[in-house]
């Protein structure tokens, strides 16, 4: 999908995915000539790779900025922290919590999934066995489903439900190690976020601001990736126009139309 090789900061790649139920003794297996799930080795280490590669195609990186508001007038005006900057339009590409969405003026329509993964040391025996496949475990618990990635030399685990009411998700993740036969945790690295598995039902356009990826609700609802999703609307456009920002504007129905189409038919 990227016009560069990202392949340093990929740790292992998965062509072949295994879906347990409940009530069934065998997992669902799917296979593809590419990978369906790739794990890079830290989530900083590809930004950090994106943005060299950004910069090299002439971006200008200005970090420690964090956004404060957006006033509209003749222009967008973006202020940070102790700068001000104005521009025509304005990609908002900041995770599912978008500040960009909210000083914008977009409510919240999407529909959030709360989850907790955890990066899991585990015992040579244990991680020979779990190692050998990426699966899903629906049902496992209740209204959700739990996963497991391996890695290099540890376990990526798991739960995310499909609810809003309060919920234990730590207790969730200690069944599925239970279901997964780990009795013997080595270490453990936490971290909570959300998963968009709706798109917003107001649109991913709003007075010359375009969302994408998290920030759209555009993300696979099963493995969590988002930037498949934010990568995509771009490369559409540099398909279609030579210069993206201001033709995106001038044909921007069709865009929307390909992209609802795409990724929220229903």
């Amino acid at each position: 999908m990227l016009p560069f090789d990202i392949q340093s900061a990929i740790e292992r790649e998965y062509p072949d995915v295994d879906v347990y139920f409940e009530e069934t003794e065998k997992p669902y297996s799917t296979h593809r000539e590419f990978p369906i799930i790739t794990m890079v080795m830290m989530r900083d280490k590809l930004d950090h790779l994106l943005v060299n590669e950004a910069v090299k195609l002439g971006a200008q990186l200005i970090d420690g900025q964090a956004l404060k508001s957006l006033d509209f007038e003749n222009q967008i005006k973006v202020t940070t922290e102790d700068q001000s900057f104005y521009t025509t339009y304005l990609v908002g590409a900041d995770g599912v919590l978008s500040s960009t969405a909210k000083l914008a003026g977009w409510s919240e329509t999407r529909k959030l999934i709360p989850a907790l993964e955890f990066e899991v040391g585990v015992n040579s025996e244990d991680f020979e066995r779990l190692s050998k496949e990426v699966r899903f475990d629906f049902d496992v618990i209740p209204n959700g489903y739990g996963w497991c990635f391996p890695k290099a030399n540890h376990l990526s685990i798991g739960v995310g439900v499909f609810a809003r009411k309060k919920i234990k998700l730590k207790d969730h993740y200690d069944f599925y190690l239970k279901k997964l036969g780990i009795n013997e945790v080595l270490f453990e690295d936490a971290h909570g976020f959300q998963i968009p598995v709706g798109a917003r039902t107001d649109g991913f356009v709003k007075r010359s601001v375009f969302l994408v990826g998290d920030a759209a609700g555009f993300a696979d609802p099963l493995t969590a990736e988002g930037l498949p999703m934010a990568f995509t609307p771009g490369f559409w456009q540099e398909e279609r126009y030579q210069r993206i920002f201001t033709v995106l504007m001038m044909h921007i129905k069709p865009i929307y139309q390909r992209l609802r189409n795409g990724f929220c038919p229903n």
